[in-house]
């Protein structure tokens, strides 16, 4: 379980670098990594996820900047949810899912939007690997009923649905319900904690199904058996 930590961890510290640089139209090869305030140079030591960021107290060595607390919270996301999911993980494509997901999850924090092309490579690997059965086209109304609805009164994020969507087509409808009620569970929580978001901002909800995601999959048994006797 912690390889799993470090390791999902780690792929937060790069999936937040590539992001960062997409959004700024950088290369993520050149420059290396530096403090986006005093532009120094980091070592290799100040790079080490988590910890660097704590020994450091969250702020730049150089110039003692604020670094911004979103690197460690995604950080702690993912190593987490890769330490509760990878021990149930049977299949390759589950793990390229697992990484497609965590990749939304830290876009959606940074900009409260989700590219389009990972959806499309969940999707491909839906039709791909798993048999295609008649039940599937049951889907695509409900689908674009709840579309439809929710353009009319956004009560959730478009790529919220669509994520949700492709969980229904890989794990089924009842892993669905799960992975949405614990989301909304854990994102009521978070707004208790930190109440000035309630009414005055929109909260990224990828990260919160990533949860719920990494949750279900660790207890789907448990789950299962407490919601089918």
């Amino acid at each position: 379980m912690t390889i799993n930590f470090i390791l999902g961890a780690c792929w937060a510290s790069f999936f937040n670098l590539v992001i960062q640089r997409h959004l700024r139209n950088e290369s993520i090869l050149l420059p290396a990594s530096h403090c986006d305030n005093c532009h120094h140079r980091l070592a290799w030591y100040d790079l080490i996820p988590i910890v660097s960021f704590l020994i450091l107290h969250g702020r730049c060595r150089y110039c003692h900047a604020q670094i911004n607390t979103l690197i460690l919270q995604t950080e702690l996301l993912l190593g987490v949810g890769f330490a509760l999911i990878i021990p149930n993980i049977t299949s390759n494509y589950q793990i390229l899912i697992l990484i497609l997901f965590a990749y939304l999850a830290i876009w959606d924090c940074h900009t409260q939007t989700i590219p389009s092309w990972p959806l499309g490579v969940w999707l491909g690997l839906c039709l791909w690997i798993l048999p295609w059965q008649l039940n599937y086209l049951k889907l695509l109304p409900i689908y674009l009923l709840v579309t439809s609805l929710n353009h009319l009164s956004s009560f959730i994020g478009s790529g919220d649905i669509d994520i949700l969507f492709l969980i229904w087509l890989t794990s089924g409808p009842l892993f669905t319900i799960w992975v949405l009620f614990l989301a909304c569970v854990l994102s009521l929580v978070y707004l208790l904690l930190v109440p000035r978001l309630y009414f005055n901002h929109r909260i990224a909800f990828v990260p919160f199904l990533f949860c719920g995601y990494a949750l279900t999959t660790n207890f789907t048994a448990q789950l299962l058996t407490f919601t089918i006797p």
